[in-house]
């Protein structure tokens, strides 16, 4: 929490500060637990534009906004 306002724990490397609008939470289907962790993860950092990001991927995938 920080100013009352509840702060994801993914941080925008460019600013060290959460992403701006990004999705509360991203589940990604692949064979391995890694590849499915790094993907929801870079798709986190897309922010709003996650959805179109894990698509160009050709992935199964679910977000919660």
């Amino acid at each position: 929490m920080h100013k009352g306002k509840k702060l994801l724990h993914i941080l925008n490397p460019r600013t060290a500060w959460p992403v701006n609008r990004a999705p509360l939470t991203i589940s990604v289907e692949m064979p391995q637990c890694l590849q499915a962790g790094l993907l929801s993860t870079l798709s986190t950092l897309k922010g709003r534009d996650a959805e179109t990001f894990l698509e160009a991927q050709g992935i199964t995938y679910w977000i919660q906004r």
